[in-house]
């Protein structure tokens, strides 16, 4: 009697455990999504962020916040991709608005929320026209020695209106940013847009010359943050944040005592830029991707910051006189460019 009640008894355990065993409802979400970033143009406010990988990936969902209370952006799931993004088609008023973003797997699970993403309307309502594509608009700084470091970062905003032509001596470049002097080429760093509508830069270092080359076509007509940085043994560009070239060297420091700044023209070459340009920043040391991320936006920064050795907010909207925000006060003499309310974007902060 007993041996029957121990085999029932171990049929009814087997039985429960099969049982179990075929219970493989999914219930794990997907992670997080990460990377979250925002830009404002003309026709809403562009999101973007780092793709999932889960073998199950559905989508993503959005949601959006003015007043502390979320709700979905989206009435169809945005379908997973190698570079995922969504376009919320609204004015950027004089309000925040604040983003998180989510993953769903096939089975319907959804992610946590990313980290909260916020844009907030621009109080800086200026920038400056440098007109179109052959145009010789420019701005000129005076010569400093402020700008002779062994390191050094470059930012601005622009918004291309087109590419280069062949015009001038060096044709396909549209320079966003030089620095050198009147009587030769040497440049210790020059910012360019080549014929391919890629960022370019080009560094004169004691030991020679070197070229870095980015990957990405800037869009026209929108606006771009756009970033350089040199070292004695390294140069990157970033666009938007990202970063969008690298290159390690050994041909010593950037040359020194070549220390006019123009914005928007070689003086020796010409090669003039097509667009708009806001938010220019010097700094005085190599700028991490994450530095770069943080306070790229509008009105992110302060003036009493150490390192920032120059920046002109353009603030201005008249006069032909572009300030110099920092305590080494290197106004700029504007040349033609012509104030305009199309400014870049204030911010997209975490």
């Amino acid at each position: 009697m007993k041996v029957k009640i121990s085999i029932l008894y171990l049929c009814i355990l087997a039985g429960l455990f099969i049982s179990c065993g075929d219970d493989d409802t999914d219930t794990e979400p997907p992670i997080a999504p990460s990377g979250l970033a925002l830009r404002a143009d003309s026709d809403g406010i562009l999101l973007t962020w780092s793709a999932n990988y889960e073998e199950d990936l559905a989508g993503y969902n959005i949601y959006c916040s003015e007043d502390g209370v979320y709700y979905k952006v989206n009435s169809e799931l945005v379908r997973k991709s190698n570079h995922p993004s969504y376009k919320d088609v609204r004015a950027l008023d004089s309000i925040e608005i604040y983003y998180v973003i989510t993953a769903l797997d096939e089975t319907g699970n959804e992610s946590a929320d990313s980290v909260k993403t916020y844009m907030r309307a621009k109080t800086n309502d200026y920038a400056l026209d440098f007109g179109g594509v052959g145009d010789v608009n420019y701005v000129i700084i005076g010569s400093s020695s402020v700008f002779d470091t062994d390191e050094i970062t470059f930012e601005a905003w622009i918004k291309p209106t087109g590419l280069p032509t062949g015009e001038y001596i060096r044709e396909g470049r549209s320079t966003i940013v030089w620095n050198g002097d009147t009587a030769s080429a040497k440049d210790p760093y020059l910012l360019y847009i080549n014929e391919f509508g890629k960022l370019e830069a080009h560094t004169d270092f004691t030991r020679g010359a070197k070229f870095i080359y980015g990957s990405t076509v800037l869009v026209l007509d929108t606006w771009h943050h756009v970033a350089l940085t040199i070292s004695p043994n390294r140069m990157e560009l970033f666009l938007d944040g990202n970063r969008d070239a690298e290159l390690d060297h050994n041909f010593g420091t950037a040359i020194k005592g070549y220390s006019y700044i123009a914005f928007g023209r070689h003086l020796y070459y010409v090669n003039p830029f097509g667009g708009i340009m806001d938010e220019v920043r010097i700094w005085r040391t190599v700028r991490t991707r994450t530095e770069i991320q943080d306070n790229m936006w509008a009105g992110s920064v302060t003036s009493d910051d150490s390192d920032l050795v120059g920046y002109w907010n353009f603030d201005e909207g008249d006069g032909r006189i572009l300030n110099d925000s920092v305590r080494h006060q290197n106004h700029g003499v504007i040349h033609d460019a012509e104030w305009t309310e199309d400014s870049a974007p204030t911010s997209s902060k975490n």
